[in-house]
């Protein structure tokens, strides 16, 4: 059973072999049952990098490990960087995909957690881990009602029901012939909005996804901006929500639960109205 799942990790600004996702996935497979077997470890590092003098030594495949390292040099967005990376575990006999940025601490069941989960069950196309934000709070799966998440204080491990449902891409094990099914993600939202988007779309092919037994970590508390950059990463944020309205019905609900919630936010963090006048200018 050997190219099941290909792990796709993208990055930008850290080398691959330094960020958390990598060596902790590393550090899973280690733990692993299954390193005493023939089993191989498969990564796809989609590198989004836009520095010209970057140089990102690719590291020797280890026993056991192989890294495919693919460098986009004009930072085409995260949903870009997925679907190369689908395109090619396609291209190469692999079954499923996961999905992992480069700031997330996987567990040292994570490896096992996931192949065992694609054995027992593999009429379940679409399943996620449960994703603590520094430590105490439920990140991801989350109630996504009106286009805006809710958080759950408890989530159970299990096959639950996707309508009203939404999770962030970090850990989606994903069946590839039902990502490609969907269409992939929208390379015209580079950022944010990629995840609900297609979440959403998912439900149009299907009405359940599984929750693992597998909890991720991730710890924003060390991401502060300056105005400057918060003006800069709006822009983007906008640029996104441009793209994520066409098509969806109830503008007037995601205005209010997304759009004007994230304006008023920064507005009063940053004490500015600088922000005002960017939105008003889009």
């Amino acid at each position: 059973m050997s190219k099941e799942i290909l792990y796709i990790i993208v990055t930008y600004k850290e080398k691959y072999y330094h960020c958390s996702s990598y060596k902790s996935l590393i550090d899973s497979f280690k733990c692993s049952k299954f390193l005493n077997s023939n089993e191989k470890l498969y990564v796809f590092v989609a590198d989004n990098t836009d520095l010209n003098e970057w140089d990102c030594e690719v590291a020797e495949n280890l026993d056991h490990i192989s890294v495919y390292y693919h460098r986009f040099k004009n930072n085409p967005g995260l949903s870009f960087a997925y679907n190369k990376a689908v395109d090619f575990a396609k291209k190469n006999g692999f079954s499923w995909v996961v999905l992992l940025d480069q700031d997330t601490m996987l567990p040292s069941n994570f490896y096992e957690g996931y192949s065992q989960s694609i054995r027992q069950n593999e009429t379940i196309f679409l399943k996620v881990p449960v994703v603590f934000i520094n430590f105490n709070a439920i990140l991801s799966p989350s109630k996504y009602i009106g286009y805006r998440a809710y958080l759950y204080k408890i989530v159970e491990p299990g096959i639950k029901k996707l309508k009203g449902n939404s999770f962030i891409n970090t850990g989606m094990l994903i069946n590839i012939d039902f990502y490609i099914k969907v269409g992939g993600y929208n390379e015209q939202i580079k950022l944010d909005f990629a995840d609900h988007d297609f979440v959403y779309r998912c439900t149009r092919f299907t009405t359940q996804y599984e929750v693992l037994n597998i909890r991720l970590l991730q710890d924003f508390s060390s991401f502060t901006n300056s105005k400057e950059q918060a003006i800069n990463r709006y822009r983007l944020y906008l640029r996104d929500l441009k793209t994520f309205k066409k098509g969806k019905t109830n503008k007037c609900m995601l205005f209010f639960n997304s759009d004007f919630l994230r304006l008023v936010k920064l507005s009063i963090q940053y004490k500015s109205f600088d922000f005002l006048k960017l939105r008003l200018s889009k």
